[in-house]
């Protein structure tokens, strides 16, 4: 009964954050195609791409990813155990030490953007001069949306400490819109260039800090500045933050190195916007499905292990763990043969032709990833609940160096250039996240009872069959429309291609989970149903005239 209980609540939870991210990411989709078509190349690839997404973004993700697992675990032990007032002096005092830092970062970009320019890429003020400006402009006049990106970070967590998933989720969909809208209306409208990106990026963050506020509006009184460092909840989760930060900076400087150092050190434009594109649909997927999925089960996972109950733990974590990998394993296969003439729809009239099969090619690759990606999600939220925070950045760091050389190998040593390079990159990130997964896997299995060998191998292997005919038959699909019908120039003929060819992928896949008696499909669609009868428009339960 309690295993039901738990596994409701992570449902609801999950779909709260689902609608969210889900706004979240068709607002995104929107906002970077829209931002790559309006935008020239090298104004892309320096404002968004490297002074935003490389230099701003990237710190902000330092920040989300170090405070919720370090904060999170410990906000709702000082809630339950001691009392709301205990958990907001914790809460404060990082709040506070974190405005500080985050003030002395920003000046610190506004001073020596060069500096950081010269640090991470190739772009050269003799070789390369309007490139070198546009990025040192891009940092300087962004530096501010940290403030807001970062603190947001943490009003997300307290949110998700009262189960108040949904505006915090929401909150990147609203910011992500402001961006769009102003990029939209500034270019096309008003005769500005990348200055409406800048705009759009510096006040969204705002926005998205308001709407959390919002959620939390019941709470704003407990808000006060505070520098209890000395309170030890604060000291243990500056001790879980140490390890963390060692390898989330370790991992960002891989990001770094992999998606525009190496890349601006080749002649070729468009290289860095192409592994950009190429990166969006499996984060698009990620974001979606175990991300949603992550965020929903974190708090109840500290919950379980609080209380030392593995069975229940490994329970959950098996279920939900082979459910994203039936979703993901024929999804990544088949988007090797689908993701190319995806990427020709979503940028036709937009980009060249060149530009398109780069961005194409590149999408085929790290789709790969998804099913390592989406059961890393699950477990590293199982270490953050038991507070292991030391092994799994050990194991981060290892894997992040072996990608950084691969990528230097294939790329400055042995010479890969266009398409070629972008492979080496996005197949050395495939191969060394799944490898992780696998590392993580066994290492968590030690302690928790889950993921049994011989049943899970059976279920690896028939899902492997399932997603390589799915494969096959898109490719056939694909195949036989070329033929017939001539290569796809217009829209509407593409997308007819597309539609045919995941239909047939569909049905393949539902044929083979069918034959090879993998449940978990129709487990997922009995439970969709089941969940419409309960709320039927009667208004009756499932029991209700049964007696």
């Amino acid at each position: 009964m309690e295993t039901k209980t738990i596994g409701e609540r992570i449902i609801k939870a999950s779909v709260a954050v689902f609608i969210a991210h889900l706004c979240f990411k068709v607002v995104g989709f929107a906002q970077f195609f829209v931002i790559g078509g309006i935008t020239e190349t090298v104004q892309w690839e320096c404002i968004y791409g490297f002074a935003f997404d490389g230099v701003i973004f990237s710190l902000f993700l330092i920040g989300e990813e170090l405070i919720g697992p370090a904060f999170l675990p410990l906000f709702i032990d000082e809630k339950e155990k001691k009392s709301e007032e205990a958990a907001w002096l914790l809460a404060n005092t990082l709040l506070t030490c974190q405005l500080i830092i985050l003030c002395i970062a920003v000046l610190v970009l506004y001073l020596f953007p060069e500096t950081l320019t010269r640090w991470i890429t190739y772009f050269d003020a003799d070789k390369k001069k309007e490139n070198f400006q546009l990025a040192v402009q891009g940092v300087k006049l962004m530096a501010p949306a940290l403030i807001c990106f970062s603190l947001g970070s943490t009003t997300y967590m307290l949110l998700n400490g009262y189960k108040k998933f949904f505006l915090a989720a929401f909150g990147d969909a609203v910011w992500k819109a402001f961006v769009l809208i102003s990029v939209v209306v500034g270019v096309s409208f008003l005769g500005f260039t990348w200055k409406a990106l800048v705009f759009g990026i510096v006040v969204g963050s705002v926005t998205k800090l308001i709407t959390h506020l919002i959620g939390l509006v019941r709470q704003l009184h407990f808000f006060r500045p505070s520098f209890h460092v000395n309170n030890p909840a604060f000291k243990t989760m500056l001790i879980l933050m140490l390890p963390l930060l060692i390898g989330i900076v370790f991992a960002k400087g891989r990001d770094f190195y992999n998606n525009i150092t190496v890349l601006s050190s080749l002649e070729t434009d468009g290289l860095i916007k192409a592994n950009a594109y190429g990166r969006k649909l499996f984060q698009a997927f990620g974001m979606i499905v175990p991300y949603t999925l992550s965020i929903a089960m974190f708090p109840f996972f500290c919950d379980l292990v609080s209380k030392d109950n593995k069975e229940k733990l490994g329970e959950i974590l098996t279920i939900s763990g082979r459910m994203l990998l039936v979703l993901f394993v024929p999804i990544a296969l088949v988007v090797v043969v689908y993701g190319p003439e995806l990427v020709k729809l979503l940028v036709m009239g937009k980009f060249s032709d060149e530009d398109a099969r780069l961005a194409g090619i590149s999408m085929a690759c790290y789709t790969l990833v998804l099913p390592a990606y989406g059961l890393e999600m699950l477990l590293m939220q199982a270490f953050f609940a038991k507070k292991r925070t030391y092994m799994i950045t050990f194991v981060g760091m290892t894997f992040s160096g072996l990608s950084i050389l691969i990528s230097y190998l294939g790329i400055i040593k042995f010479g890969a250039k266009g398409a070629t390079a972008l492979i080496v990159i996005a197949a050395g990130y495939v191969l060394c996240r799944t490898l992780k997964t696998a590392v993580l896997l066994g290492l968590l299995k030690r302690s928790v009872p889950m993921f049994k060998w011989k049943e899970s191998c059976s279920f690896f292997i028939r899902l492997a069959i399932v997603g390589v005919t799915a494969a096959a038959v898109t490719w056939l699909v694909f195949h036989m429309f070329d033929a017939g019908l001539g290569i796809p120039k217009g829209k509407s003929m593409l997308m007819l291609k597309l539609i045919l060819g995941g239909g047939m992928a569909a049905i393949a896949f539902l044929a083979g989970t069918t034959l090879l008696k993998i449940k978990e499909p129709v487990e997922m669609w009995n439970w969709g149903l089941k969940k419409l009868k309960r709320s039927h428009p009667t208004g009756l339960s499932e029991t209700d005239g049964q007696g």
